[in-house]
């Protein structure tokens, strides 16, 4: 039988794990270019539709990352080229920057890019509330009635994209586990955490979001 001291592991949650795994598999080794071929690339990417697949990326993988224990969420994007073209070209032309006396204004200008697609996406409204609907469904569940079945109280709310941005360095980045006991039968969590890996996250794209919700009010009576 387990002593009351004794501790237990669980798993990762998704604040820990901000990177996903996969990222390190996105990004090749891309070629150096021109200044004046990464000025010619910068012409063709549409902020906007960077702002576009980064917001669908956000609503569609809100399972990977959701953590109802928390409320901001730092998360690494997985950039294929496939699912999210314009904004692979634009992590392509910050990877290919050459080293010379042209690399701080080509960083600049990517940056521009860079800001007005973060602007865009906290501009969609339509999109910005998908994505709210998508989180806050994970924070309505308040209980669970056996007889009843689930406690579900309903949430208004909002969510903030604070930061969009390319990371032109590489990091390591550690998950971690928080670390259970069990008192009179029970998990309890002891606010520690454990390192159990270090994952290298390449150079890449960063996104910052937190979500907040207060409780939905009724309906004004129309009497």
């Amino acid at each position: 039988m387990m002593s009351a001291d004794e501790k237990l592991e669980v798993k990762p949650t998704a604040v820990d794990m901000v990177a996903n795994p996969t990222v390190a598999e996105q990004v090749s080794d891309v070629p150096k270019l021109s200044a004046e071929e990464v000025r010619a690339g910068m012409k063709k990417i549409d902020p906007k539709a960077v702002a576009a697949e980064v917001l669908a990326w956000l609503i569609q993988n809100v399972e990977n990352y959701i953590d109802n224990t928390q409320k901001t969420f730092r998360l690494v994007l997985t950039v294929a080229a496939d699912t999210m073209p314009v904004t692979k070209a634009l992590q392509d032309l910050y990877m290919a920057v050459p080293d010379d006396e042209n690399v701080g204004e080509l960083m600049d200008s990517l940056d521009e890019i860079t800001a007005e697609a973060k602007d865009i996406m906290q501009a969609d409204a339509e999109s910005i509330e998908k994505l709210f609907r998508r989180l806050v469904f994970f924070y309505e569940m308040t209980g669970f009635c056996n007889a009843t079945g689930p406690i579900v109280q309903q949430m208004d709310g909002c969510v903030e994209i604070s930061e969009f941005m390319f990371d032109p360095v590489s990091m390591t980045m550690q998950v971690k586990q928080p670390v259970v006991k069990m008192v009179d039968g029970q998990p309890v969590e002891t606010g520690e955490k454990r390192v159990v890996k270090e994952i290298q996250i390449p150079e890449g794209f960063g996104v910052e979001l937190s979500i907040d919700y207060w409780t939905k009010r009724p309906a004004a009576s129309p009497w």
